[in-house]
This record gives C-alpha cells, sequence and structure tokens, in this order.
C-alpha cells in the first residue's frame, strides 16, 4: 500500500470532465491497440492509407472520444524535400486530413535521426506495455482507454510513449441534462533505452 502511495503521489494525474455518452464506446474494434489482434490490424490501417514503404520518425495515434478504446488519428513526423514534416491521417475515411512543417527546433532532430518505414514498425510490443501500464495503475484507479499512444525514432533509438485514461473507483456518473458526465483522470508511461517500463514522473 505504501509504494502504491509513493507512486500515486510521484505521478501527474491531470483532471478532466468528461462528457460520455454509453453508446459511443466502441469496445474490440479493430482500432484498439490493446489487443494482439487490434495492433496488427491498426497496422495495416497505417500501411492502406499511408502507404507502408512511407518513412517516419514517429508516429502517434490518438483517441477523439476519451473513453473509447477506438483510436481515430494518426499523425507522422517525416522527412519530405529536405523539410521535416507532420501529417495527419483520419483513420475513419482513410484519408489525409492536414499537413504542416515543423518548427526549426523540432525539424532539427527529425532530419538527424532515424526513420523507419511504416511497414517495419513492429507493433507487437504495443498490448505488452498496454496490458504492463495497466498493472502500474494505483489500485484506487480504474483503467479505461488510451488517449494517445507515441512511437518515436527521432534520438536513433525507439521509444514508446502513452497515455492511459482511468477514472477513479466509487466516483459515479452524473447526469447534466441530456448528458452523462464522467470524471476521468490521465496517467504517462514511457520506455526506457533498456526496454523497460516507467510512470512518468515529476
Amino acid at each position: 500500500m505504501r509504494k502504491l502511495m509513493v507512486l500515486f503521489t510521484s505521478i501527474t494525474m491531470l483532471i478532466f470532465l468528461c462528457v460520455y455518452n454509453t453508446s459511443c464506446g466502441l469496445v474490440g474494434s479493430k482500432h484498439d491497440l490493446s489487443t494482439v489482434e487490434g495492433s496488427k490490424a491498426i497496422k495495416d490501417e497505417l500501411v492502406s492509407t499511408i502507404g507502408g514503404d512511407k518513412e517516419v520518425s514517429q508516429i502517434t495515434l490518438s483517441s477523439i472520444e476519451e473513453l473509447s478504446t477506438q483510436l481515430d488519428i494518426a499523425v507522422i513526423t517525416h522527412q519530405q524535400g529536405g523539410k521535416a514534416l507532420s501529417t495527419s491521417y483520419d483513420l475513419n475515411a482513410q484519408r489525409q486530413a492536414m499537413e504542416s512543417e515543423l518548427n526549426k527546433l523540432l525539424a532539427k532532430s527529425v532530419l538527424k535521426g532515424e526513420t523507419k518505414k511504416i511497414e517495419d514498425i513492429d507493433f507487437s510490443s504495443v498490448p505488452k506495455h498496454i496490458e504492463q501500464a495497466q498493472k502500474m495503475i494505483p489500485e484506487e484507479y480504474q483503467y479505461e482507454a488510451i488517449q494517445n499512444y507515441t512511437i518515436d525514432f527521432a534520438d536513433n533509438k525507439r521509444k514508446d510513449k502513452f497515455l492511459l485514461n482511468v477514472t477513479k473507483k466509487g466516483e459515479g456518473k452524473e447526469l447534466s441534462g441530456k448528458q452523462i458526465v464522467t470524471n476521468y483522470y490521465q496517467i504517462g508511461f514511457e520506455t526506457q533505452s533498456d526496454g523497460t517500463l516507467v510512470m512518468n514522473e515529476q
């Protein structure tokens, strides 16, 4: 119990109010990175939507709904014509949404860093990291969904970073007009150079 208290006080827990309609939850969808099948399916969609031979220095998958297991947006950081670009894709519509050039500070690390073809990125470790992270969540909280998951190669080595959305046990949902309001919290995790997973600390 003492160890759990230390972990709880050493991390940043950001409190949000989440308006969540339970009919929107897509549990078990092919975008659920926490499952082996889901992580494989999301890679297949990335290859289909963006291209397997597309070389990226970073890829981030994000969910629009805070308590849904479905990931809707993919943002890649990549090089093109000597420029460092950030391009977002709508995975639901399977199309490019927006592209912009990175600022000089971010561009420097991208242009000097490693890149990886999307088809060569190993997604098999992703559900393992999420499962391990769930076991590290303080016991008074309950795992709900992945807010975002980033795989980064910019520093010439792979680093995984992700945010999990959790709810506090015993905190009930409130009805506000015709909407159900739920408090949720975010906990960040990242891999170290030796491959171990740690909870973000302040």
